[in-house]
């Protein structure tokens, strides 16, 4: 009885079996079975999605966010019940159908056109893609001895691998599409598929165990062994069954975007190789015989030391071509499923590098050499894509990083940075074998040497910094002693000898008192108040006046002595100064015309009438460029101050009387994506600028005035290169001349860049 059950695998033709009397019962207690179980797993995943986004919400960085997620937390509640059922409810009409025999769904679900469908379901596809490619490949014995127990059961009728009703990509869609009851955005979903995979996919094993266990106590097949199939490992041998998913991936708490690190990372990994899976499909063929990770890293070997530097063309093809070189009896065979998408991915990722205009040509040529050695460190050892610290990610990143500042017409000779990085190069080309430590040394060995050069090169930077910073001080004392002046004599006329004596003498005294004290100290308004009383003893006045004059003279000359000690005027100078001021005061006491003056109304001639010139406000000798014109080669040079001029705390001792350039503050009508963009940008930042010769130069922003925004820029070697204002540097930006450098890690740009460049194609 119990022999008759019992369908054997050989001889019976598909279409004249009949299927087994008892299928219907064993198929319902499957269903029931199986129903009982996802309904607890879904149970827990409902309750982990209400604890993810509570923690999310009490994490959230501002109150709109935070909002957000509860918002999140009560749709998903209010949904849940649905979404149970109609979960439940697409699983067990999988059963029905398959029980049935009606026109079944295709083998693999279909998607919606990918030229039609928009970014939210493109990110949903892919995560799908993700769950169900690593359940196939962990669950691959499983699901093989269901589906030939299912073919078994049903009459040997062929039984496809998506059409088994808990296949992986059945229960995935059957999910996705339970989901759609769901009002939340697209990162809730993500967040929940993501929690569906862990608590619901993940825990597949003990669903599919069970269901064989029932179809063995029925009698189907209970005598089945099954070929597991399995990824060839790092020692392996050569699988003679291609395998059809990709190699699970890193365990991810969340999907991208919601957490950071190594969760982000290895989520974006997963996008990336279910995109490059998706790619493929349709291109990957059924059977054949596949080489194995052994012969690939053996071949890979072989390239990296050759005696060519780098491969040409395409490294998949110089690969195959080598592992045949190295197994000729291989005959046809492939490159593995695991091993072929990790080389695309890395081959992805360089062709970014190469593209990379962050990078000079030079650097780009030497980093793209390691394309061999790392390929191989990556098939070696997957945490390579999802940890962020792997030492020759790192490496990749640093050397990269380094490059950004490089210039080849100023750094290339012995002990240079390209000859460094192209000794780190070589050494990874001669000396890497399978021991990843390598990459650590050559690190910390690479870092000594950028550490060196930091320590050089910052006090050059050091100097330049404190003396744009004390130019910059002393320009605003300018300005400001400028308008005191001009406020102290408000419109008065002033014989020649004071306006001399305010525009050059007392004008540097307030700058060097607003130099050491500031604006707001005693000293400051005192001298500002000697500025206007010797306005005031100039001008013509009744007899009363005059009287008030006379006290005022004494104590004012012993202020103006006093002031042009300070400044260290010669005493010869200063002299002169007093003695003809001295002149103007007598002529004012006596009510005679000022010695030297043109203006009769200053003079106090009584037949000065109505119709006299009225006094003009004395014109300041301080300059003004507007930020728009003003460039690197009208800028004065911060670094042509003599150094005995700069003080221990970088400030500019010595007062120039001549005023080179006042700066001037930035149009704020003028305002564009370009300016505020350079408003956000951090000192640090390397910017690619034009130079005098009609060429490039690469410069990093050491200094921006917090007054002005005039920003100073140095070559890594320390040493300023330009000097700009926010709008003239706004307008270099605008018309492409110059451009911001991005200096997020190579490898991350490079990962991103792939994702996107993927997503672009599948919608295409």
């Amino acid at each position: 009885m119990h022999e008759r059950k019992v369908i054997p695998l050989e001889g019976a033709e598909p279409r004249r079996a009949a299927r087994q009397p008892h299928a219907g019962t064993v198929v319902g207690r499957l269903r029931d079975q199986a129903r009982g179980q996802l309904r607890e797993l879904a149970r827990n995943m409902f309750d982990n999605v209400d604890d993810a986004l509570f923690d999310l919400a009490e994490k959230a960085e501002s109150n709109a966010q935070q909002s957000a997620y509860f918002d999140a937390m009560r749709a998903v509640r209010l949904a849940r019940a649905e979404m149970e059922r109609r979960f439940l409810d697409a699983v067990a009409a999988g059963f029905d159908l398959l029980l049935t025999g009606a026109p079944r769904a295709p083998a693999a679900p279909q998607e919606p056109s990918l030229s039609l469908v928009d970014e939210e379901e493109v990110e949903e596809s892919v995560a799908i893609a993700g769950m169900v490619d690593k359940a196939e490949a962990r669950y691959r014995g499983e699901l093989h001895a269901l589906r030939e127990r299912f073919q078994a059961l049903m009459g040997r009728r062929r039984v496809e691998p998506d059409e088994m009703p808990l296949a992986p990509r059945r229960l995935c869609e059957a999910f996705r599409e339970a989901s759609e009851s769901m009002d939340v955005e697209l990162r809730v979903r993500l967040i929940v598929l993501k929690l569906f995979d862990r608590f619901v996919v993940s825990e597949l094993g003990t669903l599919y165990q069970e269901a064989n266990r029932m179809l063995v106590a029925a009698g189907v097949l209970p005598d089945l062994r099954v070929r597991a199939r399995t990824y060839p490992s790092a020692h392996g041998t050569r699988a003679r069954v291609a395998p059809t998913s990709v190699q699970p991936g890193p365990s991810v708490e969340l999907p991208p975007g919601v957490g950071e690190g190594a969760a982000a990372d290895a989520a974006l990994f997963e996008t990336l190789l279910a995109l490059i899976g998706r790619n493929k499909e349709g291109t990957v063929p059924a059977g054949g015989s596949y080489w194995g990770t052994t012969e690939v890293v053996g071949a890979l070997d072989a390239l990296q030391r050759s005696a060519e530097p780098a491969v040409e063309g395409d490294v998949k093809e110089a690969l195959v071509e080598q592992i045949r070189r190295i197994h000729p009896a291989s005959g046809a065979a492939a490159i593995n499923r695991v091993d072929d998408d990790v080389i695309d991915m890395i081959g992805m990722l360089f062709d970014f590098i190469l593209d990379d205009r962050n990078l000079p040509e030079p650097m780009k040529a030497l980093i793209g050499r390691l394309q061999i050695p790392i390929l191989k460190v990556a098939i070696l050892d997957k945490g390579f894509f999802s940890q962020k610290g792997h030492p020759a990610r790192r490496l990749l990143n640093t050397l990269a990083q380094a490059a950004l500042g490089w210039d080849e017409r100023a750094d290339r000779g012995p002990g240079s940075l390209y000859a460094k990085i192209e000794e780190t190069v070589n050494r990874v080309l001669t000396e890497f074998g399978e021991d990843v430590g390598l990459f650590e040394t050559l690190l910390e060995d690479f870092e000594a040497y950028l550490e060196a050069e930091e320590r050089h090169f910052a006090l050059v930077e050091e100097r330049i910094r404190q003396a744009s910073e004390g130019r910059e001080r002393l320009e605003i004392a300018r300005a400001r002693a400028a308008e005191a002046i001009a406020e102290a004599v408000a419109g008065r006329p002033l014989p020649p000898v004071a306006r001399r004596l305010l525009e050059g003498p007392w004008h540097n005294v307030l700058v060097m008192i607003a130099l050491r004290e500031g604006e707001g100290s005693e000293r400051w308004l005192q001298a500002v108040e000697v500025a206007q009383r010797l306005a005031w003893s100039v001008q013509p006045g009744s007899a009363a006046d005059r009287a008030a004059y006379a006290r005022a003279v004494a104590p004012l000359v012993e202020e103006l002595r006093a002031g042009f000690a300070l400044v260290s005027l010669h005493e010869d100078e200063a002299q002169a100064y007093l003695a003809e001021l001295e002149a103007c005061h007598i002529a004012v006491l006596r009510g005679r015309p000022l010695p030297g003056s043109e203006d009769r109304a200053c003079a106090g001639d009584p037949d000065a009438g109505e119709g006299a010139q009225a006094p003009q406000e004395p014109r300041l000798a301080v300059p003004e460029i507007p930020p728009e014109e003003q460039t690197a080669e009208t800028a004065p040079r911060a670094e042509s101050l003599p150094e005995e001029r700069l003080g221990e705390d970088g400030i500019v001792e010595e007062i120039v009387l001549a005023a080179e350039d006042a700066g001037g503050l930035p149009d704020p009508a003028a305002r564009d994506e370009h300016v505020e963009r350079l408003e956000r940008v951090e000192v640090g930042t390397w910017f690619e600028l034009p130079d005098e010769e009609g060429g490039r130069v690469r410069a990093k922003l050491s200094w921006r005035s917090p007054v002005t925004d005039r920003m100073v820029f140095v070559n890594r070697k320390g040493a300023k290169v330009a000097e700009k204002t926010l709008h003239g540097l706004a307008a270099e930006l605008r018309r492409g001349d110059a451009r911001i450098l991005e200096d997020v890690p190579l490898f991350d740009r490079a990962m991103n860049a792939a994702v996107e460049a993927l997503k672009r194609h599948l919608t295409a």
